[in-house]
């Protein structure tokens, strides 16, 4: 017979293995989405790449919609785990509605998918309409641009 299995400790290690994951995509999205309008800004020519295509209207708030994406995510989840938190100390507040929110919203992974996923599809198409206007002003596509 197979000793008892301590469902806890498999339990923390998969919740460190998420948490490590979840917080390493935030950290990527969170720097890519300030890091990629630098690296734009940062040089005069694919700037001028950019504002000569007309692409940098959608390009800027899109990259800022997924930023604040992550940031309220982050923000919902952050309460919801100190409601959760608070009620290791404070049992009576799990009586809450509060408290019963938090637990619902945690128990919610859709919501960080698409949030996730969300973030994705505003970084990556920021990117195309940014890289798209780029090779077509080096390229010569554009009026005023390196070749014509």
């Amino acid at each position: 017979m197979e000793p008892a299995k301590d469902t806890r400790l498999e339990q923390g290690s998969y919740f460190d293995a998420y948490s490590h994951f979840a917080r390493t995509l935030r950290l990527w999205f969170i720097a890519y989405g300030v890091g990629a309008p630098i690296a734009i800004c940062s040089s005069d020519r694919l700037l001028d790449a950019v504002v000569a295509a007309r692409s940098l209207n959608p390009v800027v708030p899109l990259f800022f919609a997924g930023i604040a994406v992550q940031i309220m995510m982050a923000m919902i989840w952050r309460t919801a785990l100190w409601y959760q938190y608070r009620a290791e100390y404070k049992p009576n507040s799990m009586s809450t509605w509060r408290y019963r929110a938090s637990c619902r919203i945690s128990d919610q992974y859709w919501l960080e998918f698409l949030a996730d996923l969300f973030t994705l599809v505003l970084f990556a198409y920021a990117t195309w309409v940014a890289v798209s206007a780029i090779c077509m002003h080096m390229s010569g596509t554009l009026p005023g641009s390196a070749l014509s």
